[in-house]
Order: structure tokens, then C-alpha cells, then sequence
């Protein structure tokens, strides 16, 4: 494996900045805070395609009114298109509820892994990693869809395979930066952040 000793300062750097200028989210866990599941996956569709303005005044909505996990899959699917107006894409607001509907039959749990999350309505790739990521607590899920990460990662030597192929890319990228990060003792788990 390649030295990666030089990136320890980058990698400080970065936590350091985030720790002094992250957002407070109502749907992202505090310091010292476990994430919420049911809060991360509802986010997390709801900013699809939708501003952090305007999703977090219908997350606060659907929170209101749909407290739990459990409450939105009893809801009727015209309560939650009807909550949803507005936000488009009514194709998410389906799946969010099948979704719903589906992880109350397991027990109001996620599934653990991302092939399982795979297995749920309106749960792609990103979504998976997403909820791992943030919800559940795999630190071997590193999300580089944006193209200044994208160009960041360039600039220490960290390049796709094939730019043009998201999964490829992913899947090269994210290898190689967790072996950089695992090699630097700085760089600690990021869950609920």
C-alpha cells in the first residue's frame, strides 16, 4: 500500500473546518447524538432534487404529523402524496411510503447492509450508501458524487478508472480513499455527522 503520510494534514484540516462550520440539520445527529434512521432515510429522499430551504419545512411537516416510521406506513398513500404536494417528483413520495410500508413489516428496522436497503422501494445505490453511511454506521461507505470531490480527490492523486461510469469510479475511489484514511490515525469515523 502506498504512503499516505502526506495526507495526514489535508484529512485534519478537513474535520477540523467541518467541526467549526457544519450546518445544524434537524434531520442530522448532534455530537455524541445516534442517528435516527427513519430521519435520515425521510431526508434523504426528501432532498432529491429539492433544496435544504425547502425540504427541511416539509421534513418538519411529515415529522409533525408522522412522528415515526411506523405512523407514516399506516398512513394512507393520499395523506402522504397530499403532505408531499409541492416537493414534485411524486414518484419519491410513492416509494417513500412503500418504503415505509415495507421496513414496518420488518420490525420499523432498516436492513443493515446495503444489498438489504437495495431491497426496498425507491432505494437506489445512492440512497443505500446514504443510510449506511450516515444511519447505521458503515464507515466503509464514502459517497464522491460531486464534482469538487470529485476534482479534490484528483488533485491527491486519487483518479476513476473510468470518469465517465459512476459505479466503477465509486468503487475505485472509495477503496482508495479508505485505505488512505485508515492509514491515517486522524481521521476518525465520521457516524451521525
Amino acid at each position: 500500500m502506498a504512503d499516505h503520510r502526506q495526507h495526514e494534514p489535508i484529512a485534519g484540516a478537513v474535520l477540523a473546518w467541518y467541526e467549526r462550520n457544519r450546518r445544524d440539520l434537524p434531520w442530522r445527529a448532534r455530537p455524541g447524538e445516534v442517528p435516527d434512521p427513519y430521519r435520515v432515510w425521510l431526508s434523504e429522499i426528501m432532498l432529491q432534487q429539492t433544496t435544504v430551504a425547502v425540504a427541511g419545512r416539509y421534513f418538519a411537516a411529515f415529522l409533525a404529523r408522522w412522528p415515526a416510521l411506523e405512523n407514516l406506513a399506516e398512513a394512507s398513500l393520499d395523506e402522504v402524496l397530499a403532505a408531499w404536494a409541492g416537493l414534485g417528483y411524486y414518484a419519491r413520495a410513492r416509494n417513500l411510503h412503500k418504503c415505509a410500508q415495507a421496513v414496518a413489516a420488518l420490525g420499523g428496522r432498516f436492513p443493515e447492509t446495503e444489498a438489504g436497503l437495495l431491497e426496498l422501494p425507491g432505494i437506489g445505490p445512492w440512497t443505500a450508501d446514504y443510510v449506511a453511511m450516515r444511519a447505521l454506521g458503515h464507515p466503509d461507505v464514502f459517497l464522491p458524487t460531486d464534482l469538487g470531490v470529485r476534482a479534490g480527490l484528483a488533485t491527491l492523486g486519487i483518479t476513476p478508472d473510468r470518469a465517465e461510469h459512476w459505479r466503477p469510479w465509486r468503487s475505485y475511489a472509495q477503496l482508495h480513499l479508505w485505505q488512505t484514511l485508515s492509514s491515517i490515525p486522524t481521521a476518525p469515523t465520521r457516524k451521525g455527522h
